[in-house]
């Protein structure tokens, strides 16, 4: 089993856990929404949105803004359609992107990007994600 599917295998499980629910890091959701709006973005993506904590935060505090996440793990992205069906929630890896660059003007990775096996593809990938300052 190579890496990508170890990563898949431990997040499909650990999608049912409930212990990230609220999010690990919801002191960073507050300074990610800050940078965000004060950005004015209108349509963000959540790169590795696990269970959708991050974005359920997001939409909480600016409804207004077009949500988008990406997750490797099945069972994360049911779990965030679950929370968000205002959101579109996409199965795909983050080294490969599956949706075009140019749909975004802002991007968020929370907690994942240490998962990858190549993290560098996936930093290519957000730098072509073009903010809008």
């Amino acid at each position: 089993m190579d890496d990508k599917a170890k990563s898949r295998q431990y997040f499909n499980g650990h999608s049912s856990t409930g212990i990230n629910r609220n999010g690990y890091w919801s002191h960073d959701y507050k300074a990610t929404t800050a940078v965000l709006l004060d950005h004015k973005v209108t349509n963000h993506i959540d790169i590795g949105c696990g269970n959708g904590a991050f974005l359920a935060y997001l939409h909480a505090a600016a409804p207004e803004i077009t949500i988008h996440g990406l997750d490797y793990s099945a069972e994360m992205v049911s779990r965030s359609r679950e929370r968000l069906s205002c959101a579109d929630i996409v199965e795909g890896d983050a080294e490969k992107m599956p949706l075009p660059d140019e749909a975004f003007d802002g991007v968020s990775c929370h907690m994942s990007i240490h998962h990858y096996p190549h993290p560098e593809k996936a930093l290519i990938v957000f730098r072509s994600i073009q903010l809008r300052m």
